[in-house]
């Protein structure tokens, strides 16, 4: 059903967009279609990066991949989501390749420490911050802006909605070469 295969030369970046039977399709030839694209990627991409659209996220479960980022798009009325498979994660091994063994981290009272801080940092905000806009009569405000570098993420309220961004990373961990002449 899947006959892509890769081309020579060093691995890349793999984009597909199956199906996910609002138009093309039905249930079954799609579920298949997706299992089949996952072991295709699995057997064949070792190496490589992918990313899947869909329409129908129960569909990108049936690949037997674990996307590491899953972003959310609209295409028209759908909601879709995009999945990205990196391997460096080791997911798309291929035979004889085997997962690298990841150290393992003990749940340290650090870790905890700085989670309790972002919290604390969160509740602190939205105490001042959600009087003052309650006062004025604002339903949207920015919640929160990456101030503490280990929470790069920007936090803004939109009436009873929370919107959450990442920051790729933090202005503190930018050297200071290639961002000669900013003022940030």
């Amino acid at each position: 059903m899947v006959a892509v295969e890769p081309p020579a030369g060093p691995p890349g970046l793999l984009i597909a967009n199956p199906p996910y039977g609002e138009r093309l399709g039905d249930r079954d030839e799609l579920s298949a279609l997706y299992a089949e694209l996952g072991d295709r990627l699995k057997a064949r991409f070792a190496g490589w990066r992918a990313a899947v659209f869909t329409g129908n996220p129960e569909y990108g479960k049936r690949m037997g991949l674990r996307a590491v980022k899953t972003n959310v798009f609209h295409n028209g009325p759908l909601e879709c989501r995009l999945f990205a498979i990196p391997d460096r994660a080791g997911i798309l091994r291929g035979p004889g390749r085997r997962r690298p063994a990841r150290p393992r981290r003990r749940a340290g009272s650090g870790h905890r420490q700085r989670a309790e801080g972002f919290v604390n940092r969160l509740r602190k905000n939205l105490r001042h911050l959600g009087r003052w806009a309650e006062r004025e009569g604002i339903t949207c405000y920015r919640l929160y802006d990456a101030d503490l570098p280990e929470y790069a993420v920007v936090l803004d309220r939109y009436e009873q909605w929370l919107h959450v961004q990442e920051y790729a990373r933090h202005r503190a961990w930018i050297p200071p070469a290639p961002a000669s002449g900013w003022s940030g």
